[in-house]
């Protein structure tokens, strides 16, 4: 630890590595690490700022926490790694591409700070909080395996247009945690029609987004879908709900598409399932019009502030906007 004069290191095989080992050894700028390896000790090489080239031998299936922090590395590939521990790679700004055919588990902050990272594209089954917050370049991700998008997983990744996420599970717990794309302003393309809950801010201020399949959506959180009055729009927004014959939302938070104004029309929703609406949950929105929808036989007894839940022009106003209530 703090082998500053250290520039390349060759381990031979069988030898063991404890965490910590080359921690702050701020010249080292190659590293051969040993066939037969199967996992790197935690903070081995933490801020080791020179480190660009890393020899990992193909029978690692495991990089412990802290590993590589704060290092030069500018691309991780590898065919057997199966798991990265919690902030590994955070802080490698020179971090731009990553091939881990058979990941599995990424963990919290792992990527955190890779500010040139541009996509991401890998079969991961769970990644952990802030696991790519802040890393301002990427563009793209492909998670398809995940049912579940932790807290702040890509939280300010402002380049971020596109991401794909699984769109043939059956699962009832698919969730989009709290934050987990907050402050993406470009993203524009991705696919929720399987997900059942979003939670508090999950895309809040992505102000690029025009269309959402909320079909499926039991859960809305708070200002979940909501916009900061400086944040400029895109073009018109629509979301489909679950079908007039078939309601599934059971919660909308406050001020859960606050904001939208370019939320415009007339919003036809049953209301059927639904046990709680906050405050301001469609305020200052481009909505025109409620037509909501109850079964004939329903008891559900509406409270006297209904449509400022709904609207509310201005906090603390009395504005509401129009609402009809059908019975079917």
């Amino acid at each position: 630890m703090g082998c500053t004069a250290l520039k390349k290191i060759e381990i031979a095989d069988n030898v063991t590595i404890y965490h910590n080992a080359f921690k702050d050894a701020t010249n080292l700028e190659e590293v051969i690490l040993p066939k037969g390896m199967r996992k790197l000790a935690a903070y081995m090489f933490n801020n080791c700022t020179k480190l660009k080239t890393v020899t990992l031998p193909d029978s690692l299936t495991e990089i412990d926490e802290g590993a590589f922090t704060n290092t030069a590395i500018e691309s991780l590939e590898h065919l057997n790694i199966e798991k990265i521990g919690k902030e590994a790679f955070k802080g490698c700004t020179k971090l731009k591409r990553i091939s881990l055919p058979k990941i599995k588990t990424i963990g919290q902050e792992a990527f955190a700070d890779c500010t040139s990272l541009l996509k991401f594209d890998n079969d991961v089954t769970s990644i952990g909080e802030g696991a790519f917050k802040n890393c301002s370049s990427l563009e793209e991700v492909n998670i398809r395996k995940l049912t579940l998008v932790s807290a702040s997983a890509f939280e300010n990744a402002v380049k971020l247009t596109k991401v794909s996420l699984n769109t043939e599970t059956t699962s009832t717990s698919f969730s989009i945690e709290t934050r987990a794309f907050a402050n993406c302003v470009l993203l524009n393309e991705i696919d929720l029609s399987r997900v059942r809950k979003i939670k508090d801010e999950a895309f809040k201020n992505c102000n690029a987004l025009t269309s959402l399949d909320l079909s499926v959506v039991t859960e809305i959180g708070k200002e979940a879908f909501s916009i900061d009055n400086e944040t400029p729009l895109a073009a018109e927004f629509e979301v489909i709900f679950a079908s007039i014959n078939s309601p599934t939302c059971t919660t909308i938070g406050e001020k859960a598409f606050y904001n939208r104004t370019n939320y415009v029309g007339v919003l036809e929703f049953n209301i059927g399932k639904l046990k709680t609406c906050g405050n301001y949950a469609f305020g200052k929105t481009g909505i025109t019009n409620f037509i909501l929808h109850l079964k004939t036989t329903s008891t559900l007894k509406l409270p006297t502030t209904f449509a400022d839940y709904w609207n509310g022009k201005e906090e603390g106003g009395t504005e509401t906007i129009p609402y009809v209530i059908e019975r079917m």
